[in-house]
C-alpha cells in the first residue's frame, strides 16, 4: 500500500471501524486509489438494497430466500473488509438454515442498521480515496 493510502488508513483506523480499509488492497495486491475506489463503488451499488431486501424477506417469512441473501452478501462483505457485517450475515444465514431465526428477536433490524452503518463507512472511505487521486 502506498504511503498516502497507509496514512489514510491509519487516520481511518482511529475511528471504531466496521470495515478494514486495508483489507481489499492487501488481498488484491492493489495500491492504486482509483482502482480501489471502483471496487468499493461496485460493492456499494450491489449492496445498497440489502437492508430493504432483508426487511421484505422478514415480512414474507421466506427463510430460504433470506438464507440465500445472507449467504451472498456474507461473502462479498468479507471480501471488501466489512468483517462485522460478514459475521452477522453468517449468523443470520445459520439461523435461517436451522429454522431458528425467531430465537433471535431483533436480529434482522440490527442487521439492517449494521448494513447501513457499514455502507456509510465504506462510502466515506471510497470518497477519501477519490479525493486523493
Amino acid at each position: 500500500m502506498t504511503d498516502e493510502l497507509s496514512s489514510l488508513a491509519v487516520h481511518h483506523a482511529q475511528i471504531p471501524a466496521l470495515f478494514n480499509p486495508e483489507h481489499l488492497g492487501e488481498i488484491m495486491g492493489m495500491t492504486e486509489a482509483p482502482a480501489l475506489a471502483e471496487f468499493y463503488s461496485i460493492f456499494l451499488q450491489q449492496t445498497e438494497l440489502l437492508a430493504a431486501q432483508l426487511k421484505e424477506l422478514e415480512a414474507s417469512g421466506d427463510l430460504q430466500a433470506l438464507m440465500r441473501l445472507a449467504h451472498k452478501f456474507k461473502s462479498s462483505s468479507g471480501f471488501i473488509g466489512a468483517e462485522p457485517l460478514a459475521q452477522r450475515l453468517e449468523q443470520l444465514e445459520g439461523l435461517c438454515r436451522s429454522g431458528e431465526l425467531e430465537s433471535e428477536p431483533g436480529l434482522l433490524d440490527s442487521t439492517v442498521r449494521l448494513t447501513q452503518r457499514s455502507l456509510q463507512e465504506i462510502a466515506a472511505w471510497r470518497d477519501q480515496l477519490l479525493q486523493r487521486s
